[in-house]
């Protein structure tokens, strides 16, 4: 029988294995939401299995269950961490003080840290006791003038700095062997960027908000590493940039990137995620050199029934494809990608006709959100045979769908049917090996 599900709020979340994942920044994710989850920390350690603020009964009943705690403070009751055996990521909130007790600190089975507070002008001193910690965030640490202290984090892998506006040294972080991942959010780069430059190896670099300064040291510091796996420059300014050879790049965000060159994935044969959630009216003719791409986010973007999206059906490995629209015609470049598994149009009031996506040979999942004629998406589900997931708007009639052939979910609100009215655990499926 197929399910339904009679969720109140938002419908479902699927995983696109390695490209995807739950942040915690949207109660629904689809394709990329954020594709810097090891360098991210923070949203890793919003994903507690355990939150102490709303299930502490949980956490004393189960302590070797914990692994994450989140938002500790200085001013509020906390759990006894060392009665967490198994412990290994954790947030700390000072709001007051400057300090961060060595009991967190020197907690063995701690890898990942988060420190925040507007009071620190250093880094604390316990925090020479984390030596086994493989990621740092320091986050709205505004008064901090020093990272005296981070060279002694000789396991430290990943590190991620948000909005530190009076850091103007930088020199610690080349003091780190294991350093491969590194995020600066929010920052000015003339500092920073010289230090990252000189990083012998440099796998993952998010510059989400600070590229928009100094696009020079941009430049220098793209050149410097090729190797680089994972980038991230949301709301860069582009304009003036070279293309850039990263022929290793898997995983690449331009969202909110203004002034994108036509040319400027030409260097990037590896890609195979791309989040261009931008605000130009057309897609970048280099869009079709990626040969490899495999999940696509093109956002909202200006794009009319001029826009030329023929060069979509030239990514012959696309699965999974996200963007929203203000079209009344789905394009029918779109319905022509065979090889397309997963598409999610956030937002189309606007669309009247999805015609472009009958009898698609390979599609899985479809979600048209917003879309007003459940007549016509009926019809066209029926002529999708490999559909499984399938979103439709409220009190919609779903009793033709009981003879879908491979049809499972069916999401929406208050659906009409006197045969499929049983709520589900919603599916989480994985199509790649392993998850970043």
């Amino acid at each position: 029988m197929i399910q339904t599900d009679n969720l109140q709020k938002n419908a479902y979340r699927f995983y696109s294995g390695d490209f995807a994942t739950d942040t915690g920044q949207t109660e629904v994710s689809y394709g990329l939401p954020s594709p810097f989850v090891e360098v991210d920390l923070d949203d890793l350690v919003r994903e507690a299995q355990y939150a102490v603020a709303t299930r502490p009964s949980t956490i004393d009943a189960h302590p070797k269950q914990v692994h994450r705690v989140v938002h500790l403070d200085r001013n509020k009751a906390n759990p006894a961490v060392a009665g967490f055996p198994n412990l290994q990521r954790v947030t700390w909130s000072e709001t007051k003080g400057v300090t961060l007790p060595k009991e967190i600190a020197a907690l063995p089975t701690l890898r990942v840290l988060g420190i925040s507070g507007n009071q620190y002008k250093a880094l604390p001193r316990s925090l020479r006791h984390a030596t086994r910690l493989s990621g740092l965030l320091l986050t709205g640490l505004t008064r901090l003038r020093s990272l005296s202290g981070l060279e002694q984090l000789i396991a430290l892998e990943h590190l991620q700095m948000y909005n530190l506006v009076k850091l103007n040294d930088f020199s610690q972080i080349l003091e780190l062997p294991r350093l491969r991942a590194v995020s600066v959010v929010s920052m000015n780069l003339r500092q920073m960027c010289p230090v990252l430059a000189q990083l012998e190896v440099l796998e993952r670099l998010d510059l989400s908000s600070s590229a928009t300064f100094d696009v020079d040291y941009l430049t220098a510091l793209l050149q410097a590493h090729p190797g680089l796996e994972e980038l991230g420059l949301k709301n860069a300014l582009l304009e003036h940039e070279p293309p850039p050879n990263l022929p290793s790049l898997r995983v690449l965000s331009l969202s909110g990137a203004r002034r994108l060159p036509s040319d400027f994935l030409t260097g990037m044969p590896s890609l195979e995620v791309l989040d261009l959630s931008w605000p130009g009216p057309e897609l970048p003719a280099s869009l079709g050199s990626l040969a490899r791409l495999q999940s696509l986010d093109i956002g909202m973007g200006k794009y009319t029934a001029k826009t030329d999206f023929s060069v979509l059906t030239q990514l012959t490995r696309l699965r999974d494809l996200h963007f929203m629209t203000h079209l009344e015609r789905l394009p029918e470049a779109v319905g022509a990608i065979e090889s397309l598994r997963h598409l999610q149009i956030g937002v189309c009031h606007e669309l009247r006709d999805v015609s472009a996506l009958r009898s698609h040979p390979n599609l899985e999942v479809l979600d048209l959100g917003g879309f007003s004629d459940s007549e016509q998406l009926i019809d066209v589900a029926m002529t999708l045979p490999k559909l499984e997931y399938l979103r439709v708007k409220q009190r919609t009639d779903i009793t033709r769908l009981a003879d879908h052939p491979s049809l499972k979910v069916i999401l929406g609100q208050h659906l009409e049917s006197d045969d499929m009215a049983a709520l589900f655990d919603v599916h989480r499926r994985a199509h790649y090996p392993r998850r970043l």
